[in-house]
């Protein structure tokens, strides 16, 4: 059988569901390390927790635009990672948030069936340990920004960052990375057949 077309590979329940992950990976990230000032934050439940997303219109869309982007990429296993890079009052970094995410499946996208229960068990473990991060984490300087920068292993084209929502680019060195990093894992998990997924944390 013929390998399905790349548009239905990226929208599987496997794609749909990280990606709703991240999204909510980078909010939650956005309102535990203050990046901006808890008011701006909703209380909303995914995956039956209490979760934080940003209310602002504009931030929200960034946020949403920068995911949707992706899924070219998430489904045709070119995405390597996503960092939330924070930087502080000179735009230099000083904490990176990592997504890394691997499907492990023989389908394009992932299984066409999936076990939702568990993948979403997974998931809502991830973004608890995300909730308690703070307490392991230097305290940050405040008037932080922040910047979500993905890493492929393609160029654009078929299965590539949208280009609508993304720019390519070659950072000068050390301007989104931290020189001698500390790495702090935050949550690994698996599905057999279907992802793995690490989340770790760079001060």
């Amino acid at each position: 059988m013929p390998a399905p077309p790349l548009a239905a590979a990226a929208n599987t329940p496997l794609v749909d569901a990280l990606l709703e992950f991240l999204e909510a990976f980078i909010h939650q990230v956005l309102f535990v390390r203050e990046i901006y000032s808890p008011e701006l934050f909703e209380r909303q439940r995914l995956y039956g927790i209490a979760v934080r997303r940003a209310r602002h219109p504009e931030l929200a869309a960034y946020i949403a635009s920068a995911v949707a982007g992706l899924r070219g990429p998430l489904a045709s296993g070119s995405l390597a990672k996503v960092a939330i890079v924070v930087l502080g009052p000179q735009h230099q970094p000083v904490e990176r948030f990592v997504f890394e995410p691997r499907l492990t499946s023989a389908e394009p996208g992932g299984p066409a069936e999936l076990d939702l229960e568990a993948l979403e068990s997974h998931l809502r473990s991830a973004l608890l340990k995300v909730q308690y991060c703070d307490s392991y984490l230097r305290k940050l300087p405040s008037s932080c920004t922040f910047e979500v920068v993905a890493y492929t292993s393609g160029r654009r084209g078929p299965g590539g960052v949208a280009n609508d929502e993304w720019v390519e680019e070659q950072p000068a060195p050390g301007r989104l990375e931290l020189a001698q990093a500390e790495l702090i894992p935050i949550k690994s998990c698996a599905l057999e057949g279907a992802f793995q997924l690490q989340l770790y944390a760079e001060s």
